[in-house]
């Protein structure tokens, strides 16, 4: 005989449903286990044959139950909770924070820390349900949720910290983009048009499409930093557009959703036209 008794009477109501609707699947592998709701908040639950089976998919079965409900009902509550506590955010702030924690732990994202927490956090809370349930075929739901759930709220709360982290970097990037946008937009122009042929690399061209030489383009260069020196090639490329400060910009791709591209559309939104890398061939005859 396996119990679970609960103090909270929501709780009960809902996993008593939950499980009673999944009990068939207890049948169909191969098992005669029976749910009784018991006076207390206790669900009981009896194997009809217990010489005969294994108990191991018996307890497998209520521990991958178990574990889906607390992510499903449970785990926002606990994101919020770190959130305010272990954070210094304010409510957008913690909204946004969330958000991005989520859709970390839900595989709503292709990168592998994402996948690897949100494997992690199920294999952590699949694992402390199922020894529980063995050890001492009976589990206090709310006791074992404040108490014995460390892996799993640790790994939690290392995902909602790349949250922040990921939040703050945003911000900054966000702030540093409002910044270039005012400083493009107060400038006046100096050019008319600029042409950014991008097959790879990008290679400027005045309004007469004539490609500009790397001398030329350090010159800009040279004038914006004080030297030669930059971060990197998005940098070279963002710096000397603005300094070159052209009314229009006119691009060429075959990659309209690369990053960089993306940047420089971000920095000059209407003032950039972009444009298939084939026109590229009849525009510059």
């Amino acid at each position: 005989m396996l119990a679970i008794y609960f103090e909270d009477k929501g709780n009960y109501d809902r996993l008593a449903k939950k499980i009673a609707k999944s009990i068939k699947q207890f049948h169909e592998l191969g098992i005669n286990a029976t749910m009784e709701q018991r006076e207390g908040n206790e669900l009981r639950f009896l194997l009809t044959d217990e010489t005969d089976q294994s108990d191991d998919p018996y307890y497998s079965f209520l521990a991958a139950l178990l574990t889906e409900d607390v992510i499903e009902t449970k785990e926002h509550l606990l994101l919020n909770q770190f959130a305010y506590n272990e954070y210094n955010l304010v409510e957008e702030e913690q909204k946004q924070v969330i958000s991005i924690a989520q859709a970390m732990l839900n595989e709503d994202r292709e990168d592998v820390v994402s996948k690897r927490l949100a494997s992690s956090r199920c294999t952590a809370l699949y694992t402390a349900f199922l020894y529980q349930l063995k050890a001492q075929d009976s589990l206090f739901y709310e006791p074992f949720l404040t108490f014995r759930m460390k892996a799993y709220t640790e790994i939690v709360m290392d995902c909602l910290e790349l949250a922040v982290d990921e939040y703050w970097l945003e911000q900054e990037h966000q702030t540093t983009l409002d910044v270039i946008r005012q400083t493009v937009g107060q400038q006046k122009t100096k050019r008319r048009v600029i042409y950014l042929v991008h097959d790879e690399t990008f290679r400027f061209y005045d309004d007469a499409f004539r490609e500009l030489t790397k001398d030329e383009c350090h010159f800009y260069m040279a004038e914006r930093t004080g030297d030669h020196t930059v971060a990197g090639k998005m940098e070279y490329l963002i710096l000397a557009l603005i300094e070159m400060s052209p009314e229009y910009i006119y691009l060429f791709t075959k990659q309209p959703d690369h990053h960089t591209i993306l940047l420089i559309q971000s920095i000059y939104q209407e003032r950039l036209k972009v444009y298939p890398f084939e026109r590229y061939a009849t525009t510059s005859k």
